[in-house]
Formats: structure tokens, C-alpha cells, sequence
């Protein structure tokens, strides 16, 4: 083997375990991320839900009965 042969060869074992180092942690980041929204957020979109289920008002068309012009 020569010297270039082998330098090569430890710099990509070098880098191939950066690569699986930086991966665990990667791994380990999103195993331990919750996926629930946050309660601000859950609160948020009750709040966008409610809002839209009251403006509905009892309507029972998308634009609440109101006839619009279509356009060309």
C-alpha cells in the first residue's frame, strides 16, 4: 500500500465517523422531540375554529349567500 493509499484511507475513516456521529445526535434529536403541538398553539388554532365556527352563523353556503360576479 502506498503512503497516499493509506493517508487517504484514514482521512475517510476519519470523516466516516464525523458522519456517524453527527447522525446519533441527528437520531437522538428528533426521538426526543415531542410532537404535540405546544399548548399556545393548540389554543391558537381552537380559537382559529371557533372564530370561523361563529362567522359561519348558520350559513350554509362557502360565501354566506352572497352572489359575486365571476370574472374572465
Amino acid at each position: 500500500m502506498e503512503w497516499s493509499d493509506y493517508v487517504m484511507e484514514r482521512v475517510a475513516t476519519a470523516r466516516l465517523g464525523e458522519l456517524r456521529a453527527h447522525s446519533a445526535r441527528l437520531r437522538l434529536l428528533t426521538q426526543s422531540a415531542d410532537p404535540r403541538p405546544g399548548p399556545r398553539v393548540a389554543l391558537g388554532l381552537a380559537l382559529i375554529h371557533l372564530g370561523r365556527r361563529l362567522a359561519r352563523g348558520g350559513a350554509e353556503v362557502r360565501n354566506g349567500s352572497v352572489r359575486v360576479a365571476r370574472v374572465r
